[in-house]
């Protein structure tokens, strides 16, 4: 059964909570509110979830992202948080993840998304500007 938290909620829950709705697998209504409602194309989800073929017959037939699809989401919403937090805007935000960095040999931080080593990566990167040094 898909989990009914809302992207919002996926990053405030608790560790527990979000190990939950990654394991009963993201509900895509949670996708469709954050592609209408913002700057976030279904695109940029498909570079950090997985194949856009699969996330369009995701979004069309209803289906909840899978437990792997889901964690990669999860994991992408919290750094969205973050870099929110520091770029003032999800537009600033998704600017600078879709934008190729030095510090990452010219790869996007949108694209380090989908593993765990590169989601930290990216974390490190944005604490690191949050605290004055350059990103």
């Amino acid at each position: 059964m898909a989990t009914s938290l809302a992207l919002d909620n996926i990053i405030s829950a608790s560790a527990l909570a979000r190990a939950r709705a990654v394991s009963d697998g993201v509900a895509v209504a949670v996708i469709r509110d954050l592609v209408r409602t913002s700057s976030i194309t279904v695109a940029d989800l498909a570079r950090v979830i997985g194949p856009r073929r699969t996330l369009d017959r995701r979004l069309k037939d209803g289906t909840p992202l899978s437990v792997d699809e889901s964690d990669r989401f999860v994991r992408f919403a919290a750094v969205l948080d973050l870099a929110t937090s520091i770029f003032g805007g999800r537009d600033a935000a998704m600017a600078w993840l879709r934008d190729a960095k030095r510090a990452f040999d010219g790869t996007a931080p949108l694209d380090l998304l989908r593993t765990d080593a590169g989601a930290r990566a990216v974390e490190e990167l944005l604490i690191r500007a949050r605290h004055g040094m350059l990103a």
